[in-house]
């Protein structure tokens, strides 16, 4: 597997990347190869509620060609289902018992096969249920147990033809899932590592925190929030309780920088054919505030937003815990530190919500009942100046037709930050749709039809500013359903995210205050598919020392000598194919 990037001289990669130098980030080890990220990534969302037939599809979908990495997702309560007990501990997986309650998150054996918990308070229902495979012609009353796509369920009502539900999880009606069965290794984040590393792929790894936080967290501290929400703003018509911690909340923050902490150690301490588990990631996901997914937002509808009478008033609760964009921010600064220190050699990656991501909320703590200005702003500025080069913003939905995300457009040119994607995932298990709205009862949503369809979609995030600009995305995040389905349109994709030269720019950390000029640092490209390197020029920079024109791999001395707050430091390679890539620094210049 290629080495990570380098951070405190790391690059700014394919497209754009840059940092506002205006105050001296810790000092970490140089990594002489940083790693391209580029490509097609399989999303596998939670893992840990995957059933064995699903993880065959991911396990497919990982051999089509073109498919570069996969973005391992563990819940929070999957990878930490009790304080201090992780996925990994000996602890973990222990057989079964009868008189013992698990959580959401625990994991047991029964037989030869190993089960997670779906949820908590989670006593005396065995996970080889008693009734057997459900059926709609048996009546089934409180506290049966039956099998479902291999999922357990257990009965709340006397029903005869309702069907269970995977989508029921804290506001289940008439079944509640109770296990699901992984295979026969307790030890699902080590399992699809070494699966990934032996098939020579990527690796992104993301820990959601929002509803996949473990309920022990308020058991030890942090202040529970309740809140019923309803995806794509209410379009669903559907309703799901969930419990968050406030992003500022003390405990929470603990428990959380321990949790980044021991995976760290974990990874670094585990070998797969001789490299660590930590040498293998590629990324990581910016998560701990979040709502359902991995997506950077908090709960903020209310009733009359929606149209529906079972979703909270977010806003008034969020009044009531005293939320403040401050304090939002001050939250997300320090988990960002947590995720700097224990991976201080990792590129990362943020999902942004481009419009009310977060309650309209003012400083004052009245309510903003005007235009809410960008929320994702400050956040993302603060996360680009600590992580220069090393910050991925995307946006999860593309649809054809639709443009790309113009948030992920413009903090790209902004700030300095790489651009990525991942497809809509409109028609759950089987991925995207290519057409249709959520919730329309005329239009809904059509999964593809053709491999060109599919492409399309694929397209409006490689080339989010067109086919003729310079701008591609990092990478694009696909679902296993579809990789399987168009493999054709998977392997061109490849081909377009890759096809430019891999550029990075890479300067010393500044000194507190920023440079004084000139400032050196050095600028490297390299082509992925065998083109040579012909030209190398850069603005606001004077280029020396170069070495490898007419190769696959090319570098550069890089002088600035211009001052500036900040500067806007470029270079762009070209290549023999005639691509050209870019990359970007925003540089605090001092005379």
């Amino acid at each position: 597997m290629q080495k990570t990037i380098a951070t405190a001289m790391i690059s700014a990669m394919l497209l754009l990347s840059s940092s506002l130098m205006k105050a001296a980030p810790t000092i970490i080890p140089v990594v002489d190869s940083p790693v391209d990220p580029r490509g097609i990534y399989v999303y596998t969302n939670d893992i840990s509620q995957l059933t064995v037939a699903s993880a065959g599809q991911l396990t497919s979908a990982l051999a089509v060609g073109g498919v570069d990495g996969v973005n391992l997702v563990f819940g929070w309560d999957s990878i930490e289902p009790r304080p201090g007990v992780y996925q990994w501990d000996a602890s973990n997986g222990l057989p079964w018992s009868p008189n013992t309650p698990y959580a959401r998150g625990d994991e047991v054996s029964c037989g030869t096969e190993i089960y997670v918990s779906l949820s908590d308070g989670n006593l005396h229902h065995s996970p080889v249920p008693g009734k057997g495979n459900w059926s709609n012609a048996t009546t089934y009353n409180p506290g049966d147990e039956v099998n479902f796509n291999q999922y357990t369920y257990v009965a709340l009502t006397t029903s005869t033809d309702i069907e269970p539900s995977l989508g029921c999880t804290t506001d289940c009606t008439a079944w509640q899932p109770v296990w699901n069965a992984v295979g026969t290794n307790k030890n699902l984040l080590d399992e699809w590592i070494a699966a990934a590393i032996t098939s020579n792929k990527k690796i992104a790894l993301t820990i959601p925190a929002g509803s996949s936080i473990p309920s022990w967290l308020f058991q030890v501290g942090a202040k529970p929030l309740d809140f019923t929400i309803s995806p794509h703003a209410g379009a669903t018509g559907k309703c799901q309780a969930e419990t968050l911690a406030a992003p500022w909340d003390s405990a929470f923050l603990t428990q959380w920088d321990a949790m980044l902490t021991s995976l760290a150690t974990h990874l670094k301490t585990t070998f797969v054919n001789g490299e660590s588990e930590y040498d293998a990631i590629t990324l990581l996901r910016l998560t701990g505030i979040n709502r359902t997914t991995e997506e950077l937002r908090l709960p903020a509808e209310t009733p009359q937003s929606t149209g529906l009478s079972c979703v909270s008033d977010a806003i008034a609760i969020w009044q009531a815990a005293h939320y403040k964009p401050s304090r939002l921010l001050k939250g997300w600064n320090t988990i960002t530190d947590s995720f700097n220190k224990s991976f201080p050699d990792k590129s990362f990656s943020v999902a942004i919500i481009p419009q009310n991501p977060f309650p309209p909320i003012a400083e004052d703590g009245s309510v903003i009942t005007g235009t809410v200005p960008d929320q994702n702003r400050p956040l993302i500025k603060s996360a680009s100046e600590k992580l220069p080069g090393r910050l991925v913003v995307q946006f999860d939905f593309l649809l054809p037709g639709d443009p790309a995300s113009a948030e992920v457009i413009k903090y790209a040119g902004k700030f300095g930050t790489l651009a990525a994607f991942q497809t809509n995932e409109w028609l759950g298990g089987q991925g995207a749709a290519c057409t249709g709205q959520i919730g329309s009862a005329t239009d809904p949503p059509m999964p593809c039809s053709t491999s060109d369809d599919y492409l399309a979609l694929l397209n409006t995030g490689v080339y989010p500013k067109g086919e003729n600009q310079m701008l591609r995305a990092q990478y694009i995040e696909v679902f296993r359903a579809n990789a399987n389905a168009f493999p054709a349109a998977i392997q061109t994709a490849h081909e377009e995210l890759i096809t430019s030269p891999f550029v990075t720019l890479k300067f010393p950390d500044p000194p507190p205050g920023g440079y004084t000029a000139p400032a050196t640092g050095s600028f490297l490209a390299s082509s992925a598919v065998g083109n040579d390197i012909t030209r190398i020029i850069c603005r606001h920079a004077a280029v020396s020392n170069v070495v490898g024109l007419g190769s696959v791999n090319a570098t550069a001395t890089v002088t600035v000598s211009t001052p500036g707050d900040p500067l806007r430091v470029s270079c762009t390679a070209a290549d023999s194919g005639g691509n050209r890539s870019r990359a970007l620094r925003l540089m605090l210049i001092n005379p």
